[in-house]
């Protein structure tokens, strides 16, 4: 009667629309006259919370703004490094091996800084700030070299990443722990059990109602299963 679909293999954001899609055909057609209010209503339900879990992966405001910030202090402490390499090369001395002093601090956290996760590179630039303004050598180098600026530029970045960070740790500490999986079994199972009802319903009280459901619904599951066939 309903044709085969497998929810489980579509994409969330496909799974989120087709139930989306479907919920909407039944509602045209009348829950209570098809009598499968409750089966509806448990699916319309499991949809939501499928769709909020489903909406909170792709990320909140916090984390676009995580990944703005932390774009803006990988540019800076790559900006000095290189800065710090050109140095190396400068015909006076005392600028070479200041751009080495400086060079030698940064090599201390990796090859790469900008490429570390989040919070490793958090910590390393931290500690890279604290001798940069402590470290009496270190300070003198930069000074000689010109790159205050950068360093202070560096720091105000890191902290606003650091700031913008921890408000993402509180924001999902706040909110319930959704878990996507396993709310599209549930909602998978309360797919089936709407269908079964449907299936049920339409072998003891045969109508047009019926009838005209099943077509829309089996045109709705064609159109999702040649996704996946193109």
């Amino acid at each position: 009667m309903f044709k085969s679909i497998q929810l489980l293999k579509l994409r969330n954001d496909e799974h989120v629309q087709f139930n989306n899609d479907l919920l909407r055909i039944y509602e045209e057609n009348d829950p209570a006259a098809l009598k499968i209010e409750t089966q509806y209503n448990n699916l319309l339900a499991g949809t939501r919370k499928t769709e909020d879990a489903y909406l909170q992966t792709r990320a909140s405001e916090l984390t676009k703004k995580i990944t703005a910030e932390d774009e803006i202090r990988d540019k800076l402490i790559t900006g000095i490094e290189q800065g710090a390499v050109f140095y190396t090369y400068h015909f006076n001395p005392e600028y070479a091996e200041a751009g080495s002093l400086l060079l030698q601090q940064i090599k201390k956290y990796g090859t790469a800084v900008a490429r570390m996760n989040y919070q490793a590179e958090t910590a390393a630039l931290n500690d890279f700030i604290d001798n940069a303004k402590n470290n009496d050598k270190l300070k003198a180098a930069i000074t000689l070299l010109g790159l205050n600026e950068w360093i202070d530029k560096l720091e105000e970045s890191n902290k606003r990443f650091n700031d913008l960070y921890i408000g993402r740790i509180k924001e999902k500490a706040e909110k319930p722990d959704l878990n996507l999986k396993e709310l599209r079994k549930q909602t998978a199972e309360q797919y089936k059990q709407l269908i079964k009802h449907t299936e049920a319903n339409a072998l003891l009280n045969p109508s047009q109602l019926y009838d005209t459901l099943i077509k829309q619904i089996n045109k709705l599951i064609d159109k999702y299963n040649n996704i996946h066939k193109k």
